[in-house]
């Protein structure tokens, strides 16, 4: 072969990007806690053993996992105490989220905002992004600020898509139906206790925007957290405290909201 078409075809691979094929669903998986463990969870993201424990008070059944943040918590760069469950939002796939949370009577309000729950950003490491340096707003999230639960769509810019009254002292059942794009075609639907909380849609109450960053996809986190310290030091002046149970993920409604 000529030399001319050798560099030819090698300047054609090169121009050549990975193509992610879209994953129709997700693995079915449940942890509700009752075997006194964090089993199939991962606590990476808690700053210490005391910060994320099971407990039998307050629980939907005989144990939930009761998650604690403080000023001084710092993991990853953030004020945060997290669970995280991996493989679980591939792009292309509807994927339901369901997670209980209780916020207790007197939890102090020393922050402008909490994250309760997101869908969290995963590098495109096939195109040189890492955890290391690329920081993306995460696609979407589930954010307590006093008084309210919100929840955020961050692809190009932040909009608060729902807002709905939360009450201390009770629990919540919160379902996301999230469909996994990088393009205008994602969408969230957002469930509590049953109610749509997204605006409705014509026959539905889904928000239609992309939902994801690349096509490399997400993972689920679920606790506390409120930003990078220093520069969210002025909404973090607080030690709080979350209670989260009955956590299932799902690629229909059926799946986890029986």
């Amino acid at each position: 072969m000529p030399c001319g078409a050798v560099m030819l075809l090698f300047a054609i691979a090169c121009m050549r990007t990975p193509v992610y094929e879209p994953t129709a669903r997700t693995a079915s998986r449940t942890f509700d806690f009752e075997t006194g463990t964090f089993a199939g969870i991962y606590t990476n993201e808690t700053p210490r053993p005391s910060a994320a424990q099971i407990v039998s008070s307050p629980a939907l059944g005989s144990y939930a996992a009761k998650i604690t943040v403080a000023p001084e918590d710092v993991v990853a760069n953030g004020n945060r105490s997290e669970l995280a469950i991996y493989d679980c939002a591939p792009y292309g796939a509807t994927v339901f989220f369901r997670f209980c949370f209780y916020i207790p009577v007197g939890d102090p309000d020393g922050f402008q905002w909490q994250i309760i729950a997101q869908l969290y950003q995963l590098p495109d490491f096939q195109h040189g992004e890492t955890f290391d340096y690329w920081y993306p707003h995460p696609p979407v999230t589930a954010v307590y600020v006093p008084g309210y639960l919100e929840i955020h769509m961050n692809v190009g810019s932040e909009l608060v898509v729902a807002r709905t009254p939360i009450t201390k002292g009770v629990w919540y059942t919160n379902v996301m139906e999230i469909y996994f794009r990088d393009d205008a075609s994602g969408y969230v639907e957002v469930l509590v206790n049953g109610t749509p909380i997204t605006p409705a849609n014509g026959g539905n109450h889904r928000y239609y925007r992309a939902t994801l960053h690349n096509k490399a996809g997400c993972y689920f986190k679920t606790g506390l957290y409120r930003g990078t310290p220093g520069a969210s030091a002025t909404q973090a002046r607080s030690t709080n405290t979350i209670y989260i149970d009955d956590i299932r993920i799902g690629s229909t409604l059926a799946e986890v909201y029986p």
